[in-house]
């Protein structure tokens, strides 16, 4: 039972990371393809007032996470299985567009991920 509680009480505490402001120009929908050793899935990132969306899917178009930054903290959207390499992924992608990149390529863990901005067909 000690167990399942101090398992309770750090998903709680992995779900309310603060995460630094981000100064961004404004724009309403970005693209990104996220490839993770050798899976690739696709990001999405709106944004709308003070916030921004992330929507992240397999090769399949199924959702692997829905998530809302606001205030510096992330909010899911969704019933889905939380994955703090996700949040990651999403901070560091906001930082490449807050640099004006269009690719990066970073380590977490043993993990190599590499986004980069789709065109955008508007």
């Amino acid at each position: 039972m000690q167990v399942l509680a101090l398992l309770l009480i750090s998903v709680i505490m992995c779900g309310c990371a603060s995460y630094p402001s981000i100064t961004l120009p404004y724009f309403s929908q970005k693209g990104f393809l996220v490839e993770t050793n050798d899976t690739k899935s696709v990001l999405y990132i709106s944004h709308k007032d003070e916030s921004y969306n992330f929507s992240l899917f397999d090769s399949l178009g199924i959702p692997l996470s829905s998530k809302t930054l606001s205030a510096g903290k992330f909010h899911s959207q969704k019933f889905l299985h939380p994955h703090p390499l996700h949040d990651r992924i999403f901070i560091e992608t906001l930082q490449m567009l807050e640099q004006n990149e269009h690719y990066k390529e970073f380590k977490i863990q043993s993990d190599t991920i590499k986004v980069r901005e789709l065109e955008s067909v508007y």
